[in-house]
């Protein structure tokens, strides 16, 4: 309960990510992320998931399935639009 004893309900997910995210790989984050669901600790659960959506914000396809390690089945049709499409998003 390390974490209980060094946030206190008023910090938010800012002084979260500085004091305690921040040291933390990849990794370890998703572990603490199943472990936080398992044992229903709801404000290490809110502010895991607020750190891992930081950590993959503005990243692409490739990069967010390779974080998660969700493999690659889009046809090459699909892959092709699909990376046309990130392609205009970037653009506009």
């Amino acid at each position: 309960m390390e974490f209980r004893k060094k946030m206190s309900p008023k910090q938010g997910v800012k002084t979260f990510n500085q004091k305690f995210g921040k040291g933390k790989s990849n990794d370890e984050l998703k572990e603490m992320l199943l472990v936080a669901d398992y044992l229903n600790i709801k404000d290490m659960l809110y502010y895991l998931t607020e750190t891992l959506a930081n950590r993959i914000k503005n990243k692409s396809v490739e990069y967010i399935m390779k974080f998660f390690g969700i493999e690659n089945n889009f046809m090459p049709e699909e892959e092709a639009a699909r990376k046309e499409y990130e392609l205009l998003r970037v653009l506009i």
